[in-house]
């Protein structure tokens, strides 16, 4: 059963965006590679288009932890991303965020995560996602 095997070995979350649509990935890593277990995707509304990139990744972050909060509470994880400009800001929320930046800033640290930065080419499940 996948949940199982998901709360003894949890992974990584793979999250990114395009210009229409989020997409994120959960995945551990088995038998040398990553293995991908539950997946999702949503178009963004016409407001959230309008977004610069900063904030549609932040977005799909802030929606891939909500999405799978059932899984990834109480536990330590990593969220992958491929835009560097987030690390900082979810680390230690700026002043300077707009209010839906805050909300979503604010919320992502109540989970035990790690972040780190990935290229394009290593992110390509989410990335597809997003397309």
């Amino acid at each position: 059963m996948v949940f199982v095997e998901i709360l003894e070995s949890l992974g990584t979350l793979f999250t990114d965006a395009s210009d229409y649509a989020v997409g994120f990935v959960l995945q551990q890593f088995e038998e040398d590679s990553w293995k991908p277990l539950p997946f999702f995707s949503k178009k963004l509304t016409n407001a959230e288009n309008g977004c610069g990139t900063y904030n549609r990744e932040l977005i799909g972050i802030y929606l891939s932890i909500k999405q799978f909060k059932h899984i990834l509470e109480k536990r330590q994880f990593t969220i992958h991303t491929d835009h560097k400009p987030l690390m900082p800001a979810i680390q230690k929320t700026s002043e300077k965020a707009l209010p839906r930046q805050r909300r979503h800033l604010q919320y992502i640290p109540d989970f035990s995560i790690d972040i780190r930065h990935i290229g394009e080419k290593e992110n390509i499940v989410s990335d597809s996602l997003s397309r």
